[in-house]
């Protein structure tokens, strides 16, 4: 971005000339400073916002998975000796 930074303060003064040479340039010069002010904002500030919320979304869908395993485990949890766990022996043995 400093790279971005100076080759904009250094074409600034062309965008201001008024001689017949700097007409031909001056179309040049202004794309040349809007696209690099636009790309170092898009690469400063849109780009880390959409990773953050890109990220943000990843773990609410982690806790949304987790949830539903959950819920899962919870209803195949039998409520009575009856549903496959069977009770220990005084004995010890089976």
């Amino acid at each position: 971005t400093l790279t971005s930074i100076t080759t904009i303060v250094g074409l600034v003064p062309l965008l201001f000339e008024t001689s017949l040479q700097a007409q031909f340039l001056i179309p040049m010069a202004v794309t040349i400073v809007f696209g690099l002010a636009t790309a170092s904002v898009l690469v400063l500030f849109v780009v880390p916002a959409l990773l953050g919320m890109l990220e943000d979304t990843g773990m609410q869908k982690q806790k949304v998975s987790r949830w539903i395993k959950g819920a899962r485990q919870r209803e195949s949890r039998p409520d009575s000796p009856e549903g496959g766990i069977r009770p220990a022996s005084p004995e010890g043995g089976d």
